[in-house]
Formats: structure tokens, C-alpha cells, sequence
């Protein structure tokens, strides 16, 4: 029984039955009744209407499937709920699987989005979907060599941070040798030195009987030598203020305290000014001690890089290690105009900053010009420690600082990362919608224009020729070489044309760019790891410091000050200081190493198939898209088109054909009748 289109699906299905309504269709049925095979007439034979339960049937899996693969490509890209850190994955999994189901539905319902869907897949493969392809590329150079290299950096950072705390806690350690028990003492009796200090001073003042010439306000070559060394470290300050411009921030030298006047203005005797100027000296000292030293060591460490890295990797990579930007010379010079000339001190515990010498300073000391060695040790001893642990704590500070700053550079270059891929992720959807509409535009002109791209003698052209010959009628037979030159015939199987030269040309050369992108990122992750590997092989390193110290202080006597003096400086102490130091701790974490099968399989093999089938094979896909794959889908059309060309071409030969025969017939004519008057000339 014969299904009638007046019925509908379910009342066909219901009187009808199953087969009837998947493989019959009346508008179909006088053909098959001729002797053709249903199956055959199926595929090949039927408009894209018929048999639409059928076609439904078998498209929707199809369909499924080239969606979900261009989902996973492409579309994955616009899933706005993916992000399953603020939304829940459910919805992530709802709109994958509503973008697929709807693209299945379409390319199984009509036959325009099923040609478009297959079309621009295929597209991918050819120069169309060299952007996509590119992109592709670029996304996983940021997933694997790029996101290597950040980690190398990473690991990089994390040694340089670990060697400036070794370095920082060996010159700690020097200088507690360098002071020897002396420290031990200060630090056991500095709580009540000041206040017991102060009245000694008061009593001796009264006592003692004065020296000339005790103290030397002019300047000695230890002076000249620690002048020498804090001009450099302002200079290295002042160079960095010229090239980089002066921080708003911290501009201000008396940012803490603006009210704040130098000590040395308040001072008003001889002697304080110079006692005060050479503390001063030895303060700034340690500042500027620690700027140098960090500037020689990175100026060092910047030559070894430019020395080892091959141009032009260290531009990139060397330029980092600048000691400008990270000894910080500008902050230690404020450092020191706080502790050195301001003489202030912070109270890490209140966080608040208080002055290190008293307002009475001045009146105390006016009268010691010609005072005892004993007091002038004491206030050498109070001097040291105010130039010696407050730089301390201070470097201990930029340490920290630099830690945090290297560390935030970090984090930059990972949001710097992070925007590439939603830049990616545009560039991707903004490719794959041109190649759906290009692929729309080229199915639409393939439908519309019959002479659009009809140039191609396919088997089918040849199939008409031979039947036509069978038959009697006129066919073509080979065709001519004028005929091949003015309607630009081609075989499906022939080599390129002009223009289809030019588009592998335009894609050789963003082959070439790609390819070097890929080549250069590829070997700085080389490199970078590399030398990553050179520094924690041979860079190991082992600093012993031994010391031993001995001091018996014992004051004898009887009276006031001895007794002040026995509750200041009686002291016995021994001690004894063996420490090694290693940087196996901050070569421990080994170099993230090249994955070379990431990069074949997701960097080299895809730029390879670019070459092969973008740019060499280019016009192979292409032909193989508009002739197989659209013939396929539109086979009335294709069909259409084929028998539209072969008209075409035989009709200009036919009327080639009587051109040419009235050209020899009047060519004859012209011939008898020069001959018939040459014959009568000779008659005559």
C-alpha cells in the first residue's frame, strides 16, 4: 500500500505501517515500478524531501556527531556557563547539550544547515580554516610552552629570592663575629643602659676633669673612605630617580614625620655635631654597603646571562636581572635620611616610629669635650647598635619587599595570560563564523547560479557524452583546445589554476609566520629550562663561618659609679659559632622540562597539516567539498549544473561547427569563382 502526503505521519504510520512510511513516498513510486532499485533510487535518485522520516532517521546521529565535534572545536567556546566556579556544573552541561541537540536537529531537518555543517568541517581542512587552525596552534603554545616558561620563571624567582636570604643571613652572621661578645653584652643590659647611661654621664661630667683634644672634628681617611662609598650608593640612587622617573609615593623623604628637622641642625655644641656626623657616616655606611653589594651582584649576574643566552633569547629573559629596579637604591637612601639623619626608629610592636636621641641630648653631652676612653667606649658601643641592627631589620624589610614585588610580576604575567585566551577564545568564534558564512554564501551561489564555479568535467559530464554517442545523437567527444582555453574547462583531477595558486601562496606565507612563532617560542622554553638546568646543577654552594669569643669584664671598686659601673659592664661570657650554610633548599624544586610529545602532537603535527592540506593540497579539499560533498547533498542541482555545462559547451560546438562549414563553403564558392574567371580570361 502506498502512502498519500493528504495523510498525516501518524495516521500514515498507523494505517500504513513502518515501512510504508520510511521507504515508500508516491512521488517515487512510477520510477521504481519501471525496475529501479528502491535503495539506489534512496540514495541517489530522490530530492532531499523525500523520504524525509527516513532521511530524519539517519541524519540525526550523523548530525549528533559532527556537532558535538564542532562543539569540542569550536563551540565549547561560547559556553557562557562553563566557568563552574560561580555557576553550577548542571547548567554547563545544559547548554553543551542544547547547542548540540539544536545543531542535530537542524542538520537532520534541513538540508541547507546539513550542507553548511559538513561544509565548513570539511572548510577547516583548506584555507578557509587557517585562522581557526592557527588560533588552535596559538592556544596550545599557551597551554604548554608559554605556561612552562611562567613556571620556569616561577622557579627562577623562588631561587633568587632564597640566595638574598642566604646572603642576608651570612653578612648577619659576619658582623655578630665582627662584634663578638660585645653584642651579647648589649643585648642583656640595653634595657636599662640608656636610663643608668644618662646618669653616668651626669656624674662623670662632675668628676672627670676634662681633655683637649680628645675628639678630632676633622676629617681622617676612614672618613674620605665611607664618604667615597655612600656617594655611590646616592648616585646609583639618583641615576635610578633620572631613568625611571621619582615614585609619588615614596618621594617624600619625610613621609613618616614631615615635621621632622635632621638631628644634626638641633644640635648646637662642637662636640655632639661631631660625634653625631660620624655616626652618621657609619649608619648610612650600612646602607649603602648593602646597595653596592647587590648592584655588583646582579651588574655580575646580567653579564653571565647576556654571555650564556644566544641572541637574541636575552633580550628577553636578561633584561629582568637590572639592579636598578631591584636593589631598590632610591629606598635605602630614604632608609637612611630616616634612621641616619632624622634619627628615628620604628616600634615594630605599636607600629608607630619614635626619635632614637633624646631632646636634652645636646645639654647632656656640651660638657664632655675632654671625657675618659670609658665613657666615650660606652657611647661607641650605644652607636653600634643603632647603626648596626636597625640597617639590619631594615634589609631584612627590603627583602621582603622584593620578595612580594618579584612575586606580584608573577601574578601580571598570569593575568596577562589569562586575557590572551578570552582573546583567543574571540578570535576563534569571530574564524568560525567567517567559514560558516563563506560556506553559506558559496552554498547559496552554488544554488542560485548555475554558472557559479561550473567549469569541472566530472564522470557524470562524461557519463552524458557516452549516452548521447550510444544513442546517435551529437555528443561532444574530446574536447578542443580552444574550447578548454575560452570557457576555462578543467578536470576535476588536474592541476591547479592561477587562482587557486594564489590562495596557497597567501597560505605558504601565514605558514611561515606560524611557523616561526612556534619555532621561537618552542626554543626559549628550550633554553630557558636550559639554563634553569645549568644554575641548579653547578650553582651549589656551602658558606662555613667558625668563631669562638671570650670576655670577662669585672669591675672593682667601691663607691657610686663603681657600683653603676659593676651594674653595667660586669660580663663574663663564652661563646663559641660554627654554622655551615647550603642553597640545596633553593635548588631543591627541579626546572619544568620541555613535554616534546605535547609538542608534536598539539604544535608541530597540526602546523604540519596546515602545509599539507591548507597550502599544498589546498585545491584538492576544495574541489573535493564543492563536487563530492554538495553533488551529495544536492545531487538534482549538481546534476543540473553538470547538464547545464555540457548544453553549454555542445551548442558552441555545434555552432562552431556550422560556423566553420560555412566558412570552407564560402570559401569554395570564392575558389570557383576565381577559377571560372580565369578560364574565361584565357578564352578570351
Amino acid at each position: 500500500m502506498v502512502c498519500v502526503k493528504a495523510k498525516s505521519l501518524w495516521k500514515t504510520l498507523n494505517e500504513d505501517g513502518l515501512y510504508s512510511c520510511l521507504f515508500v513516498e508516491p512521488s517515487r513510486e512510477k520510477k521504481i515500478k519501471k525496475g529501479r532499485n528502491r535503495f539506489v533510487d534512496i540514495l541517489l535518485y530522490s530530492k532531499t524531501k523525500d523520504y524525509r522520516l527516513l532521511r530524519f532517521l539517519y541524519n540525526f546521529p550523523f548530525g549528533f556527531l559532527l556537532s558535538l565535534l564542532v562543539y569540542h572545536l569550536a563551540w565549547y567556546k561560547i559556553n557562557f556557563a562553563a566557568d563552574t566556579r560561580f555557576i553550577p556544573s548542571f547548567w554547563a552541561f545544559l547548554v553543551k547539550y542544547f547547542l548540540i541537540g539544536f545543531a542535530a536537529l537542524s542538520f537532520s531537518l534541513n538540508s541547507l544547515i546539513r550542507c553548511s555543517i559538513i561544509f565548513a568541517i570539511l572548510s577547516g581542512l583548506s584555507s578557509s580554516g587557517q585562522g581557526v587552525i592557527s588560533i588552535y596552534v596559538m592556544e596550545n603554545l599557551r597551554l604548554g610552552p608559554i605556561q612552562n616558561i611562567m613556571v620556569n620563571f616561577g622557579h627562577s624567582t623562588k631561587i633568587t629570592l632564597c640566595h638574598l636570604e642566604l646572603q642576608a643571613r651570612v653578612a648577619k652572621r659576619r658582623m655578630q663575629i665582627q662584634a663578638g661578645p660585645l653584642e651579647m653584652l648589649f643585648e642583656k643590659h640595653f634595657g636599662n643602659a640608656t636610663s643608668i647611661g644618662n646618669k653616668v654621664v651626669k656624674m662623670l661630667r662632675s668628676l672627670v676633669q676634662p681633655y683637649d683634644g680628645e675628639i678630632d672634628s676633622d676629617s681622617t681617611e676612614d672618613d674620605k673612605h665611607l664618604s667615597a662609598i655612600i656617594d655611590t650608593a646616592e648616585a646609583l640612587a639618583t641615576r635610578k630617580l633620572k631613568t625611571y622617573g621619582e615614585d609619588k609615593d615614596d618621594s617624600e623623604e619625610t613621609k613618616v614625620d614631615r615635621v621632622s628637622q635632621p638631628v644634626l641642625k638641633r644640635l648646637k655644641s662642637h662636640l655632639t655635631k661631631a660625634i653625631y656626623g660620624r655616626f652618621m657616616k657609619r649608619c648610612k655606611l650600612m646602607f649603602a654597603s648593602s646597595v653596592t653589594s647587590c648592584h655588583k651582584k646582579f651588574e655580575e649576574s646580567q653579564s653571565l646571562c647576556y654571555d650564556t643566552i644566544p641572541f637574541p633569547i636575552h633580550y628577553f629573559t636578561c633584561s629582568a636581572m637590572n639592579s636598578l629596579t631591584l636593589c631598590k637604591p632610591d629606598r635605602f637612601k630614604i632608609m637612611s635620611h630616616k634612621y641616619c639623619e632624622l634619627g628615628q626608629v620604628q616600634d615594630a610592636a605599636r607600629g608607630t616610629h619614635e626619635s632614637l636621641f633624646s631632646s636634652e641630648l645636646d645639654s647632656e653631652m656640651s660638657g664632655l669635650e675632654n671625657i675618659s676612653k670609658t665613657v666615650k667606649h660606652q657611647l661607641h658601643l650605644n652607636l653600634h647598635f643603632v647603626a648596626v641592627e636597625a640597617p639590619e631589620l631594615e634589609q631584612g624589610y627590603s627583602v621582603n619587599q622584593l620578595q612580594t614585588e618579584m612575586k606580584h610580576d608573577l601574578e601580571y604575567y598570569k593575568i596577562i595570560l589569562a586575557t590572551f585566551d578570552k582573546m583567543f577564545t574571540f578570535l576563534i568564534i569571530m574564524f568560525t563564523y567567517f567559514v560558516f558564512k563563506n560556506c553559506v554564501l558559496i552554498i547559496m551561489n552554488y544554488l542560485n547560479d548555475i554558472e557559479f564555479k561550473n567549469y569541472f568535467t566530472t564522470p557524470y559530464f562524461w557519463h552524458i557524452d557516452s549516452k548521447r554517442r550510444r544513442e546517435g545523437k551529437v555528443y561532444l567527444g574530446s574536447l578542443r583546445k580552444e574550447e578548454i582555453k575560452f570557457n576555462n574547462i578543467i578536470s576535476p583531477f588536474g592541476l591547479p589554476r592561477s587562482d587557486e595558486i594564489r590562495k596557497m601562496t597567501k597560505a605558504f606565507v601565514r605558514w611561515i609566520v606560524l611557523l616561526f612563532v612556534v619555532i621561537a617560542i618552542v626554543m626559549l622554553d628550550y633554553y630557558y629550562n636550559r639554563m634553569l638546568e645549568i644554575v641548579i646543577e653547578h650553582g651549589k654552594m656551602l658558606s662555613e663561618q667558625t668563631s669562638y669569643s671570650h670576655l670577662n669584664i669585672k669591675v672593682d671598686g667601691e663607691g657610686v659609679v663603681a657600683n653603676l659601673l659593676k651594674e653595667i659592664l660586669n660580663f663574663n661570657y663564652t661563646g663559641y659559632l660554627k654554622e655551615e650554610l647550603t642553597n640545596e633548599k633553593c635548588l631543591k624544586n627541579a626546572s619544568s622540562k620541555p613535554d616534546w610529545i605535547y609538542n608534536f602532537y598539539s604544535l608541530f603535527l597540526p602546523v604540519f597539516l596546515i602545509l599539507l592540506l591548507m597550502v599544498f593540497f589546498n585545491f584538492v579539499v576544495q574541489r573535493f567539498v564543492f563536487l563530492v560533498v554538495m553533488g551529495i547533498i544536492f545531487p538534482y542541482r549538481s546534476k543540473a549544473r553538470i547538464i547545464h555545462l555540457y548544453n553549454k559547451l555542445l551548442l558552441a560546438r555545434i555552432n562552431m561547427d556550422k560556423l566553420n562549414e560555412a566558412k570552407k563553403i564560402e570559401e569554395k564558392k570564392e575558389n570557383k569563382k576565381k577559377i571560372e574567371e580565369k578560364n574565361n580570361l584565357k578564352d578570351k
